[in-house]
């Protein structure tokens, strides 16, 4: 009976800490975002859970972190860039790791006149969310560029590159 109850308290106490543990990738993801965000006070913020309207997506990271995985119908800032007449009236959220360079990209959109928003946490975030990614053929993915060691905050489930 001894050992019964050791093991059921085993398996509460690592389910504390995973929980504990999810709690506190949030929370420093919150926290950094929210450390960058002091270099572009002025754009508009949107979180993953807001998203109830259809955006064009645009992906600020490197043709590597893009290719092992991004969001959904999201496109890269050269492919917007290269077809900028396109999006002229749209809605647009940037986006990367957790939203420093997307951030920064959205400063420059809105000074030029843009509907843009940046996306808070970024991949990251959208991760936590449940939202899907798929790789660069297009299909499902749970492997996702984090872009360094100080940003492996993925949940479980999801495999880290960098």
């Amino acid at each position: 009976m001894k050992s019964l109850f050791l093991l059921l308290s085993l398996f509460s106490i690592s389910g504390c800490y995973q929980k504990d543990d999810l709690e506190n990738r949030v929370s420093k993801i919150q926290s950094m975002y929210l450390e960058y965000k002091k270099d572009f006070p002025e754009v508009r913020d949107i979180q993953a859970k807001e998203l109830k309207k259809s955006y064009v997506f645009i992906d600020i990271r490197t043709d590597r972190e893009r290719a092992l995985s991004t969001i959904p119908g999201s496109i890269s800032k050269e492919d917007f860039e290269a077809n900028i007449e396109d999006y002229i009236d749209q809605d647009l959220v940037t986006f990367c790791t957790v939203g420093y360079r997307s951030g920064i990209y959205a400063q420059e959109l809105m000074e030029e006149g843009h509907r843009v928003q940046n996306l808070v946490g970024g991949v990251l975030m959208w991760a936590h969310d449940g939202r899907k990614f798929i790789d660069s053929k297009g299909h499902p993915t749970k492997t996702v560029h984090v872009y360094g060691k100080n940003w492996d905050l993925l949940p479980e489930g999801f495999e880290s590159e960098y």
